[in-house]
């Protein structure tokens, strides 16, 4: 008997957490369809009137979501989840002068449990608002990461077919097994350089996607301006000549790891010719170092974030494309010089995300070398854990990052922690992926904007 007193009630409590959890899952579709909905069609004020916008808005949600109907055995037109959602187009607002639209849809999820308390269905509503992007001045500062591990071979395939070509063996002795970095030196005295070698041979290296991956946003900017948006493109490049432990010096200047090779304009064909025609951007250009502290003087560069109402007053992104190691080619090896070699430290994208400016971090992961001449200076560096590194001592970082973890391992961690947040951090390792990364990220800023709710 005391078993069944007790045992309605917590039927009653699990089916509560249940039907909740349901509830809340349908919230969050329903949120994702009338998101989706309003950035579909906001692009159509000006073009469309009133009641065709509505109209398309509503029908556009309708494909997005199961097969919906009104329940008229329910109140104030709400939907029944038995048979789906819908967005009715009187609960549809426009503001052409503002440019906004604003919508609500609500439902009724069904319950299981709950209903033995007689609650036979959840309430649930939703509104949003987007606002048509031809009111945002936008300034997009692209850089682009020139250490000499971007120099690695983009593919698997290409990575061995460099270490095959880069070997080399007399008879005498075995001078090199092979290398997937194309850097500018050779290994035995008289021979191309690696880089030589990897262009000779058709090898695709990792700055060469880099500019892919800007290329392809600039083609994405170049169709958004096209429908009267108003965005503006500034590229810069990341690295120093200044080598090893002279980036500690008190006499130098963090600056000099940024460098800017075109100031946000608009045009397309000048962004582009650039790609091919700036010794700075080739493929064949890196530096020494690379040294983040320089995205501390990228912010005093840029300025503080506008509101995006004018082009003096522009809502600003900084998309960085990196392989997020801080080194230099001095501290390479398998001594305690190695030690150096740290994940970038998050905590110097802090100045740009002060200023008001979205963070995007694009990872070109590191990938683990396994093979060749390399993998020894790998494992003393990149290969060794947090806690035998500088990361603290002379690069400033956390102190609770100095674990057992691999750099390696932590290079994600603290590249996502520089981004603004999850959403405008990407890692990609294939070249597909990497070339279009900086797209990806930057439809996520576009939507991000016109969602204004």
């Amino acid at each position: 008997m005391s078993f069944a007193l007790i045992a309605v009630p917590m039927l009653v409590g699990i089916g509560a957490g249940i039907d909740y959890a349901t509830a809340y899952n349908t919230k969050r579709r329903m949120e994702s369809d009338l998101d989706a909905a309003l950035l579909a069609t906001v692009k159509s004020i000006g073009v469309k009137n009133e009641q065709a916008i509505k109209e398309s808005i509503a029908k556009w949600y309708a494909a997005q979501t199961t097969i919906s109907s009104i329940d008229n055995a329910g109140d104030d037109d709400e939907v029944s989840l038995t048979s789906g959602y819908t967005l009715d187009p009187d609960d549809i607002i426009l503001d052409t002068t503002g440019r906004n639209i604003t919508a609500t849809i609500k439902a009724r999820v069904p319950t299981t449990l709950m209903r033995i308390v007689g609650k036979n269905y959840i309430k649930v509503a939703v509104s949003s608002s987007a606002m048509g992007s031809t009111n945002n001045y936008i300034n997009v500062y692209l850089v682009l990461d020139k250490s000499a591990s971007m120099l690695l071979a983009a593919t698997t395939a290409g990575q061995t077919a460099l270490i095959s070509k880069t070997a080399f063996y007399s008879s005498s002795r075995n001078y090199s097994d092979g290398c997937v970095f194309a850097c500018h030196t050779s290994l035995y005295s008289g021979r191309q350089s690696n880089y030589d070698i990897a262009v000779a041979n058709g090898i695709t290296l990792r700055t060469d996607v880099q500019l892919n991956a800007v290329r392809n946003v600039l083609n994405m900017v170049k169709t958004a301006n096209s429908e009267k948006q108003h965005v503006k493109v500034g590229l810069y490049t990341l690295g120093t000549s200044t080598t090893g432990t002279s980036l500690l010096s008190s006499g130098y200047k963090t600056k000099n790891g940024i460098h800017t090779v075109q100031e946000p304009i608009y045009s397309y064909s000048t962004l582009t010719g650039l790609l091919t025609s700036s010794t700075e951007l080739s493929s064949a250009s890196v530096y020494n170092s690379t040294d983040f502290r320089s995205l501390q003087d990228l912010a005093t560069m840029i300025g503080d974030q506008g509101d995006g109402s004018s082009e003096s007053s522009p809502l600003k992104i900084v998309m960085l494309i990196t392989d997020g190691v801080q080194s230099s080619m001095a501290f390479v090896g398998t001594g305690s010089s190695a030690k150096y070699i740290v994940p970038m430290n998050p905590s110097w994208c802090s100045d740009i995300k002060t200023k008001g400016a979205t963070m995007a971090v694009l990872y070109t992961e590191y990938l683990a070398v396994t093979a060749g001449d390399d993998v020894a200076n790998y494992k003393a560096s990149v290969g060794a854990t947090m806690s035998s590194s500088y990361w603290t001592s002379k690069w400033s970082g956390a102190s609770s990052a100095l674990t057992s973890t691999t750099r390696h391992d932590y290079i994600e961690t603290a590249l996502s922690s520089c981004a603004t947040n999850k959403d405008y951090f990407l890692s990609a390792a294939s070249q597909s992926a990497i070339e279009a990364g900086f797209s990806e990220l930057l439809t996520t800023y576009l939507s991000a904007i016109r969602l204004t709710q």
